[in-house]
């Protein structure tokens, strides 16, 4: 038996439902009535945010570079565990990634002394990435951006409703990028929204996600999210905010089986909160890359072939000499864990005795 990540929400009654109202209206493109409701919607659940709904979340972060005023020739500021999918829009907007270092080996928060000792009169806007579902403790590095006139963007594209340090992700800087990819806990099969707190900012946003606003002033992509995707969004929102209390009522109940102390989850700061994108451990033992073996041989589904290797070191950055041991780290050692609603008693049982069978085999 293998336990791996699911594609999630099957079929539902309020699926079909709006659905078929979005279907009645006739109205299916990204100008249509449904996704302006869909991002009022979104609105609400994030304080009254300005919410643009786009394709995807790579085209949520590359609008948000291109609101931000990024442009060619300009550096934006990137953590170095940053999979392909956050490090791309950099490069679509023109700019150059310059990756800075975590805080410790077994966290994702960005090292304020790193940031600080990279910024130039290039940088123009930094990305915080609150990885794997868990809160990437942004607000003082946001802060330290802010008095430098540098504008911040959160990727959290799977961080729907985390908390980070008693505020929801994607409202600590400037724009919180979101990915509603099939994988994630809002599912619109593909697509994504950007949250700005400045309405002119949104207007911005929707102009260039639409074409630049059709009138051959200004550049921009179609980067619309379709009225079929957006009513999925709306149906499917409050199935997300349920999945929530699910995931982490497995994550506890896994964690609360583990024994002897051999495996500690990642490092949040106080009043922070994880929404179970997937249960993230380190081991205090052993070789890292025969855990991850051994776990696969086990049955269990890790994200290691994704995040296995520090991607900012890919020939297409150009920054495969570049140290940043605590990224490195990080990202080797981490065992990703599926903590999905289908998850049952039986494989909760799986995923604890062969964690702690690994363990025992090491320690």
């Amino acid at each position: 038996m293998t336990i791996q990540e699911k594609y999630l929400f099957p079929p539902s009654f309020q699926d079909f439902f709006e659905l078929a109202q979005a279907l009645e209206k006739r109205q299916l493109a990204g100008t249509a009535e449904v996704v302006r409701h869909y991002e009022e919607v979104l609105s609400t659940v994030f304080g009254g945010l300005s919410c643009v709904a786009v394709s995807s979340g790579s085209a949520a972060l590359h609008a948000a570079l291109v609101a931000s005023g990024v442009s060619a020739g300009d550096e934006v500021l990137v953590p170095g565990i940053a999979p392909i999918p956050t490090i791309l829009p950099i490069l679509a907007a023109g700019a150059k990634p310059v990756f800075v270092d975590t805080q410790s080996t077994h966290s994702i928060s960005i090292n304020i002394d790193s940031i600080a000792a990279v910024i130039t009169k290039k940088t123009k806007a930094a990305i915080f990435l609150p990885l794997w579902g868990y809160s990437a403790d942004c607000q003082e590095a946001v802060a330290l951006c802010r008095s430098n006139g540098i504008k911040t963007i959160e990727d959290a594209a799977q961080s729907f409703l985390t908390i980070d340090g008693g505020i929801k992700v994607g409202t600590i800087a400037d724009y919180g990028c979101f990915s509603t990819h099939d994988r994630k806990l809002l599912s619109t099969g593909e697509g994504g929204f950007v949250l700005c707190k400045d309405p002119k900012d949104a207007e911005r946003l929707r102009r260039f996600t639409r074409l630049g606003g059709m009138k051959g002033i200004e550049y921009g992509p179609n980067y619309k999210l379709s009225g079929l995707q957006a009513a999925l969004g709306i149906s499917r929102i409050e199935s997300a905010h349920l999945q929530i209390f699910s995931r982490a009522d497995i994550a506890s109940n896994i964690l609360t089986r583990l024994a002897g102390g051999f495996w500690k989850e990642i490092q949040t700061s106080v009043g922070s909160k994880p929404n179970y994108y997937l249960l993230a451990l380190y081991p205090s033992f052993g070789d890292v890359n025969e855990i991850q073996l051994q776990l696969q041989q086990l049955g269990i589904s890790t994200d290691f072939n994704t995040y296995g290797a520090a991607q900012y070191r890919k020939e297409l950055f150009q920054a495969s000499d570049l140290e940043l041991p605590n990224a490195i780290e990080c990202i080797r050692s981490c065992a990703t864990i599926p903590v999905h609603p289908d998850i049952t008693e039986d494989s909760m049982t799986l995923i604890a005795d062969a964690l702690n069978t690994i363990a025992h085999r090491f320690s």
